[in-house]
């Protein structure tokens, strides 16, 4: 069931907790002027729907796009174990633990659980770690605060507990001022991670797609860096490099300093996988000291290459994504949605072509979505976990 509201406040959590409240879970993504704390007041006078969702830098929906936009889902053939946690200053354990509290929660359902792979599969477990070995019946859908720059942290704290056979989607939230709030059985979490361990015998297939275009094959060493700010390219400032690529003085692009506004996506970066696939590493800021922050990890040794992005390039990457996903399942009943903020800022007044690209792919499918400041995506062939610049779609069809 798709719903959406244009209501805010506690009446916007009333008005979407009444149309929720015949579904037993629900994804729900809200816009970055939503009241979260009254709208989740509003949510809880109305029903017993549990909830995993997060802000957002705004809503994704194939009606018209409200305050706040949801996908309603019954537990006929699907369960969900929710969890949270907060960010302390080991966010590997933070991840360990979202993934225990995850597998307890689902536990509780043990009976229906088994009643559900039964039906398909003589190995009947509700411990992720043996299912995954088989057949992929667990998924993971995560959401994070970006501006504790620890996802990748999260995500690895995760794979300790429950396998990579498991596929992971999900993204980044944004707030305003950095105020992210993360939805987890109805109530909201602050500088957090929240988790929902997904248990179905319905049919998921997975895409992304970034649309980026090498430019040159000459590479680019990282030489210095730590966490996600890089201090030197082929030993030489971040900055000066970045301005040779972009042809921009290095001093405007410290002064403007938010390339992710500016150039990220037009003149990214590009690393390359052990099967030649092109994945975006886009700056996120230009610092006074000539380093640049990246939006996802660096490492010394990392090898990059200079690539670019064009408007067109970027709405046709969420057309084929959109196309690939629904490829991969039958029946497909909705369409779930992880778009970067990043493309949004590049597609500027031209945003709308996006949109329409994944309207015609759809094919009369419903989707719902957010705009996200990271994408994470982890499935067999993709060796990623956290990600910019990409659209993730994710495709949930009928048994």
């Amino acid at each position: 069931m798709l719903v959406s509201t244009g209501e805010r406040g506690s009446e916007g959590g009333r008005e979407m907790g009444r149309k929720l409240k015949d579904c037993d879970y629900a994804i729900i993504f809200a816009d970055m002027d939503q009241d979260l704390d009254s709208f989740m007041k509003g949510f809880r006078n109305e029903g017993r729907t549990r909830i995993i969702g997060c802000s957002s830098y705004g809503t994704l929906c194939s009606e018209e796009n409200g305050a706040t936009v949801a996908y309603g889902m019954d537990s006929k053939d699907l369960l969900m174990g929710l969890s949270s946690a907060k960010i302390g200053r080991n966010p590997g354990k933070s991840g360990v633990s979202l993934a225990e509290r995850a597998v307890v929660d689902i536990g509780k359902n043990e009976e229906k659980l088994s009643r559900i792979f039964a039906r398909y599969s003589a190995m009947v477990s509700n411990m992720p770690e043996k299912i995954a070995v088989t057949k992929p019946y667990y998924h993971m859908l995560l959401f994070t605060d970006p501006f504790q720059n620890c996802d990748e942290a999260i995500i690895r704290g995760i794979h300790t507990k429950i396998q990579r056979l498991s596929p992971m989607f999900g993204g980044s939230a944004y707030g305003r001022d950095g105020d992210c709030t993360l939805f987890y059985d109805r109530r909201v979490v602050k500088n957090g991670a929240a988790m929902a361990l997904i248990a179905t015998t319905k049919s998921v297939g997975y895409a992304c797609e970034n649309g980026l275009m090498l430019r040159s094959r000459n590479p680019y060493i990282v030489t210095s860096a730590k966490d996600r700010i890089v201090y030197e390219i082929n030993e030489e400032r971040a900055i000066d490099v970045y301005s040779d690529i972009t042809g921009i003085n290095p001093e405007e692009l410290i002064e403007d300093r938010w390339l992710i506004n500016h150039t990220a996506v037009e003149y990214p970066f590009a690393v390359f996988d052990n099967e030649g696939r092109a994945w975006m590493k886009a700056p996120f800021t230009a610092n006074e000291d000539g380093s640049i922050t990246f939006m996802t990890r660096m490492a010394v040794g990392n090898i990059l290459f200079a690539a670019r992005s064009t408007q067109s390039s970027i709405v046709k990457s969420a057309e084929n994504a959109v196309s690939e996903a629904l490829r991969r399942v039958e029946d497909p009943e909705v369409i779930l949605i992880f778009d970067c903020q990043e493309r949004k800022v590049f597609l500027k007044q031209n945003i709308r072509r996006e949109k329409d690209a994944i309207k015609r792919a759809s094919k009369d499918i419903p989707f719902v979505g957010f705009y996200t400041m990271g994408e994470h995506l982890s499935t067999a062939n993709v060796p990623m976990d956290h990600l910019n610049g990409t659209i993730v779609v994710v495709a949930l069809g009928k048994n």
